[in-house]
């Protein structure tokens, strides 16, 4: 018996329909509400809360796994990023300074001139 006579076990074709459902579009979709799932910060009000979401975390963990073969396979070159951001920078701090010209002149509330 040859390895291209061996029957294919009911688990790897299950992996490999994922790996099929992850070169998709659909299947990139997938992949990033897998992300959100695993990444995602929870308040835990009830007692079961930890054990409910390591539950969600744990699948979405393994989904992913599996499906790491055909997100590799989908994208055109493997430096590529999974997940794509606009591209430009990103403004993270307001403009510096007052916002006006302040000069000797002007009073400015809150601040005493020294005697010269």
């Amino acid at each position: 018996m040859t390895e291209a006579d061996k029957p294919i076990s009911l688990t790897e074709q299950e992996i490999n329909a994922i790996k099929a459902i992850a070169r998709t579009d659909d299947g990139a979709l997938l992949h990033r509400y897998l992300r959100r799932v695993l990444e995602t910060v929870f308040e835990m009000q009830s007692d079961g809360a930890l054990r409910e979401q390591n539950g969600r975390r744990s699948l979405a963990r393994d989904l992913m796994r599996h499906m790491a073969e055909g997100i590799d396979e989908r994208r055109a070159h493997s430096d590529d990023p999974i997940l794509s951001r606009p591209s430009g920078g990103v403004t993270v701090a307001r403009p510096r300074g007052a916002g006006r010209r302040i000069t000797a002149d002007i009073a400015v509330p809150g601040y005493a001139a020294r005697d010269q």
